[in-house]
């Protein structure tokens, strides 16, 4: 399957999920209240709700592990973004400016996905400064590749994956203040 066809699919998915979810977030019925605090305290409260209900199953919702599911959602998505542009840094006969841009985006998205296996790695011994840094890591990289797009006139093909992950990041900064 084309890899523009696997982002558009995602981007679907993503897009009935947070749908449906902004109406069962409207209604808050089933939903834990201590969920819909944590939730309702970041930027993205329909994404908050989305990635992390599903990955909960019935667990116990506070900051930490409501935290540490969020980060689980995020390494996904970054794992999705990194395999999309190492595929397009890898097609031939792609012109060197957008080749040396696909490739330093490529080196930053598996960093970013390095960043987000280092934060819950930073859970185990509650280093909430270094969760706190590699989540900012993660937008930094995030709008770097964004950028080299930019600055060369292109439109990314990861602008969707982006979008998403750097507001994904964002809760996460944001529920890690309640841990604080």
């Amino acid at each position: 399957m084309d890899p523009h066809s696997n982002i558009k699919l995602l981007f679907v998915s993503l897009f009935i999920l947070v749908s449906i979810d902004v109406a069962r977030s409207r209604n808050l019925i089933g939903v834990d209240p201590n969920l819909k605090k944590i939730c309702e305290y970041t930027d993205h409260p329909a994404l908050c709700f989305s990635t992390v209900t599903p990955l909960l199953k019935g667990g116990k919702a506070d900051a930490s592990t409501v935290l540490q599911v969020a980060v689980k959602a995020g390494e996904t998505l970054a794992k999705s973004a990194y395999a999309v542009v190492k595929s397009l840094a890898a097609k031939p006969g792609t012109p060197p400016d957008m080749l040396s841009t696909l490739k330093d985006c490529k080196d930053g998205y598996e960093t970013v996905v390095d960043n987000y296996d280092e934060t819950l790695g930073s859970f185990s011994v509650h280093d909430l400064g270094t969760v706190r840094a590699k989540l900012s890591g993660i937008l930094t990289w995030i709008g770097d590749c964004e950028d080299e797009f930019h600055d060369m006139g292109a439109v990314s093909p990861l602008t969707g994956y982006a979008q998403m992950l750097t507001n994904m990041t964002s809760n996460c900064l944001a529920i890690s203040e309640l841990l604080l």
